[in-house]
C-alpha cells in the first residue's frame, strides 16, 4: 500500500479546510481486495476519526474508489507461458507486484502473459525510459509471435 499524492491547504501558516490523499494497494492472488479496503476503513473509523474529533468535532473522512483490478496469477504450465518461453528462450520464473489489466483478461478466460520492454527499476519515476535495444528485442519477439500464430 502506498500514498503517492497529497494535497491541501493554502499556506504554510494556515490550518487547511481539507486535505486529500490518494493511496493504492496491490493485492496478491488469493487476497480479497474488498477485505483489505474494509480493514483500512475500520482503522479509520475506530482509530483515526475519534482522535481527529477530539480536536475538531466536525472532522470527517470520506472514501472514493477510483479503480481496481484483480490480481493476476499465471501458471507456468499454461500454453501462453510455454509459447513465450519458447520464443524468447527465457525460462526464468518471475512474480512481481505490478498493476496491470491482466487479471481482468484472466477472469474472462483469455490466456494472458505480461511481458514487454523496459526495466521496472527505470519505471514510474522522473525521467523514466526504455532503451532502444529493449524496444528492438520487443519488436523481434512480436514478429516471432506473429509468425508462430500464422503457422
Amino acid at each position: 500500500m502506498t500514498t503517492n499524492q497529497i494535497s491541501g491547504g493554502i499556506a504554510v501558516n494556515t490550518i487547511p479546510e481539507r486535505c486529500e490523499f490518494a493511496y493504492e494497494f496491490r493485492n496478491l492472488p488469493g487476497m480479497d481486495p474488498a477485505g483489505i479496503q474494509a480493514q483500512v476503513e475500520t482503522y479509520v473509523q475506530q482509530e483515526l476519526l475519534p482522535r481527529m474529533r477530539q480536536e475538531f468535532a466536525e472532522a470527517r473522512i470520506e472514501f472514493d474508489s477510483l479503480a481496481g483490478a484483480p490480481a493476476f496469477d499465471s501458471a507456468e504450465t499454461e500454453a501462453i507461458n510455454q509459447l513465450v518461453q519458447a520464443l524468447t528462450g527465457d525460462r526464468e520464473k518471475r512474480k512481481v507486484a505490478y498493476a496491470t489489466e491482466a487479471g481482468l483478461f484472466q477472469q474472462a478466460g483469455i490466456p494472458t502473459v505480461v511481458c514487454g520492454p523496459g526495466a521496472i527499476a527505470d519505471a514510474h519515476k522522473a525521467n523514466e525510459y526504455v532503451e532502444i535495444a529493449q524496444l528492438q528485442r520487443c519488436e523481434d519477439f512480436l514478429r516471432k509471435l506473429a509468425q508462430s500464430l500464422c503457422q
